[in-house]
């Protein structure tokens, strides 16, 4: 794709890859940024996820305000459809937040303020978003808010692809309304969902865990009971507690911080309220596509959360040199589709020895297999991809026909058994987070840094000293194609697998088969939301190693870390 043309912008070099899309920076003749964000190829013949792309863009476009992410158009490349937008530098707020970030009241009035602004002004365009969230809320580089994701918004009285009693968005931020029936939703729903994002915000977390709530007990909580504002200050408790009433007709019309508003029936004003307080920057930079679908075919959330961070914008850490154009939160995570983590070049790792170790026969799962390991800086790594068919307490993994969220799956790369003795097995989220044999775990997010932190500062492992070129150092030697260029990550005996960590090509599964013998995909065991999870990416075209969510019902590979 690089050096293509996509209308009068040309695809530079790519910021990230997620499960749905991929995102593209590119300039046009007058060095104007943008980012392209395109379908993937597997899922460019699915006339439901083309359609819900298309209206995205359709629906967007025609939104201008300064507080929305612009689009500036549509059109096919190859045959994928793909989305040419405003190229944004900053972080979303949800990656500020799992980064530790606390925002001062100043910063908070200043969002709330922009955040009603824009909503107004769509829910007067007639257009509800449908989920407001905080990785939907992007702070830019003069910290004004961006919008994201019109990718399930609903058009006032025109939704056709919602039927009654169809849950969509992002179950954590939901209106009771929404929860109940997506298709007979108003933009009060946004005003719930935006007030739960401000609680969020200032508490530090999600507003329910759901590491011990089930789905059941969430809609329940949402449908019946108050939200907990414990840790927020009373002021805004008082403020935001109208905007949480139960019934939507008790909610009030959106208003600037601080500025009283009695329950009235829903009549958004024509104009913003709040005029932006600076111009929006022409310098932006999305990275990865951060895309959570709920399967290929339902109606789930379909987000691209750019987090962004410059390379001159000193991070806190340098947690994702994985992700090529990254977010200043998470990158500060979702860059944006991209993310990279941040931080101090080489840091205390450049102190440590150079410890990489070779273990043979380290491990043997349940069945039998073993497995060799590498001693990476001070982790020790599985240097296979896990081919077990059975969790760690002897239970059957069924070998699946279709995604699933709740039950344990295992496939075959490619669809075909023999496969799995070289790429081993892929499995769901939920087979994942059981199949590792005891003393061992799926690898957290913070491990997957690790990993890279101390790859990306030992100079000997990275592709032309470039300490964002990475992936090549933890590639395999067999199994990729072939390679085009000598910093590419396909079959490269001479440059691959520096590390002995070994990486295998066994692609991915989300509703079709994808990537095989080109992409390297890695669960995490670290949670985006009740239908996402982090995972980690190799790709064949470009030498970096990505971090992307994606849906829990996507099978990819497993690859485990010693306890």
């Amino acid at each position: 794709m690089q050096n293509r043309k996509v209308l009068n912008y040309i695809l530079l070099r790519l910021l990230g890859k997620g499960g749905m899309a991929e995102v593209w920076y590119a300039e046009n003749q007058i060095e104007k940024p943008a980012a392209v964000k395109i379908l993937n190829e597997d899922l460019s013949h699915n006339a439901q996820i083309v359609e819900r792309f298309r209206n995205e863009a359709k629906i967007t476009v025609k939104l201008n305000h300064p507080n929305i992410r612009q689009v500036y158009d549509y059109d096919e490349i190859d045959g994928r459809p793909c989305m040419v937008m405003e190229y944004l530098e900053g972080a979303d707020l949800s990656s500020r937040m799992k980064n530790g970030e606390r925002f001062t009241d100043e910063q908070l009035e200043k969002w709330w303020n922009q955040l009603a602004s824009a909503l107004n002004y769509t829910h007067a365009q007639g257009v509800v978003h449908r989920d407001i969230k905080p990785s939907n809320i992007f702070i830019d580089r003069e910290g004004n808010v961006k919008l994201l994701d019109f990718g399930i918004a609903k058009v006032r009285d025109s939704i056709t692809a919602t039927h009654t009693g169809t849950t969509m968005g992002t179950l954590m931020y939901m209106s009771p309304e929404q929860a109940d029936d997506a298709k007979h939703v108003d933009g009060r729903s946004d005003i719930y969902s935006l007030a739960v994002s401000f609680v969020s915000l200032m508490q530090g977390h999600a507003p329910y865990n759901e590491q011990t709530d089930s789905q059941r007990a969430i809609l329940n909580h949402i449908a019946e009971h108050p939200l907990d504002m414990t840790g927020v200050p009373a002021q805004w408790q008082n403020f935001l507690r109208p905007y949480l009433a139960k019934n939507p007709k008790d909610r009030p019309a959106l208003t600037e911080f601080g500025v009283e508003a009695s329950p009235v029936d829903f009549v958004p004003p024509v104009t913003p309220l709040v005029a932006p307080s600076a111009p929006v920057s022409e310098e932006t930079f999305v990275g990865s596509a951060t895309v959570a679908s709920a399967s290929a075919t339902d109606e789930g959330t379909m987000a691209e959360t750019p987090s962004a961070q410059t390379q001159s914008q000193p991070q806190p850490r340098k947690a994702w040199p994985w992700i090529l154009a990254a977010c200043a939160v998470v990158a500060a995570v979702v860059v944006c589709v991209v993310l990279l983590g941040g931080g101090k070049k080489g840091s205390k790792l450049e102190d440590k020895v150079s410890q990489l170790e070779a273990i043979p026969n380290a491990v043997t799962d349940i069945d039998g297999n073993t497995y060799n390991a590498v001693q990476i800086g001070e982790q020790v790594w599985m240097a296979e991809n896990l081919k077990v068919t059975k969790d760690r307490d002897g239970k059957e993994i069924a070998l699946g026909s279709e995604t699933s969220y709740s039950t344990p799956y295992r496939y075959c790369p490619n669809n075909d058994p023999k496969n799995v003795e070289k790429y081993g097995y892929l499995y769901n989220w939920e087979a994942a987070m059981r199949v590792c044999p005891k003393g061992w775990h799926l690898p957290t997010d913070e491990e997957w840094a690790q990993l890279t932190d101390y790859v990306s500062s030992q100079n000997q492992y990275v592709c032309g000293g470039d300490e964002i070129k990475i992936a090549k150092a933890l590639a395999s030697m067999e199994g990729w194609k072939s390679a085009d260029e000598s910093c590419t990550v396909g079959n490269n005996p001479s440059g691959n697998n520096a590390t002995g960590f070994g990486a295998l090509p066994a692609g991915d599964y989300n509703g079709s088969y994808g990537f095989f013998g080109t992409d390297a995909f890695f669960w995490s065991a670290t949670e985006d939301g009740s239908y996402v999870a982090w995972c980690r990416f190799l790709g064949y075209d470009y030498a970096d190693v990505g971090r992307s969510s994606y849906n829990k019902g996507c099978v990819l590979s497993v690859r485990c870390v010693r306890d």
